[in-house]
């Protein structure tokens, strides 16, 4: 059975039990209302939403991740810190195909860096397959709204999937996405069947401070080709970095 299956099945199954209050300590949580209130939350995966088609010129670049789902069952990017990601051109992956290589740090703003990398393959406007290093099928990525366009660039970009389970909302500037488009963002994505009795989608910041350090391209690159592990103390990682970078640039 289907993570949606399973879902809208546990509502049907909650809402068979009728008006009954479940009593919990302190106060009545669940009655009628919350469970027909869930069941409207679940009818959202399976209502079709409008993909948005990109121009991938003005998708290219570096992002910052703002927001992802409340519930995630990538684990290991259930705790992002300071993201950032650099969407890139890939033949490989047919006409319309990109990659998108990140980095963020792990349990703090000062915690371990990790990279990751997705590609993604074209498939209908608006509408991409999604390989990933830790995944041996294919997701779904769809494009759920993109943002204005400033200097040729998006501001913004939200994918999720056909059943809107997963979120990513991708922000040029944190700072300025905050500033001028998050309660936008916001009502469109309740609208949109995000947030409210829809708990698992929820809409839930990826830590963006003034403190964040993000890699480059090129520090990203060294550090997913060569053998560094989260054991290693910074001080003998950053020189390591320094001279492999220096060896990069030399040879282009």
């Amino acid at each position: 059975m289907s993570m949606g299956s399973t879902l809208l099945f546990t509502a049907f199954s909650l809402l068979a039990v009728g008006p009954r209050q479940i009593i919990c300590i302190g106060e009545d949580l669940l009655n009628s209302k919350t469970l027909l209130g869930l069941l409207g939350g679940f009818s959202h995966m399976f209502q079709k939403f409008e993909r948005h088609e990109i121009d991938v010129d003005k998708a290219l670049g570096k992002w910052h991740q703002v927001y992802k789902a409340a519930v995630n069952f990538d684990q290991f990017q259930s705790n992002m810190y300071c993201h950032v990601a650099y969407v890139q051109r890939n033949k490989i992956m047919g006409a319309g195909g990109l990659s998108i290589v990140e980095a963020f740090r792990v349990n703090s703003r000062e915690g371990a860096v990790k990279t990751y990398k997705r590609d993604l393959s074209r498939t209908a406007p608006g509408e991409y397959w999604m390989f990933t290093e830790d995944y041996f099928y294919p997701r779904q990525f769809f494009i759920f709204d993109v943002g204005p366009v400033i200097n040729g660039s998006y501001e913004y970009l939200i994918a999720t999937d056909a059943n809107r389970i997963s979120l990513t909302i991708f922000a040029r500037d944190p700072v300025m996405f905050y500033k001028l488009y998050d309660q936008q963002v916001q009502e469109k994505l309740a609208k949109g069947g995000f947030g409210g009795y829809s708990f698992w989608n929820r809409p839930e910041n990826v830590y963006q401070g003034f403190d964040c350090v993000y890699p480059d391209e090129k520090e990203i690159f060294i550090r997913r080709a060569l053998p560094i592990t989260d054991a290693q103390p910074q001080s003998q990682i950053l020189p390591f970095l320094r001279q492999a970078s220096h060896l990069l640039s030399s040879s282009a």
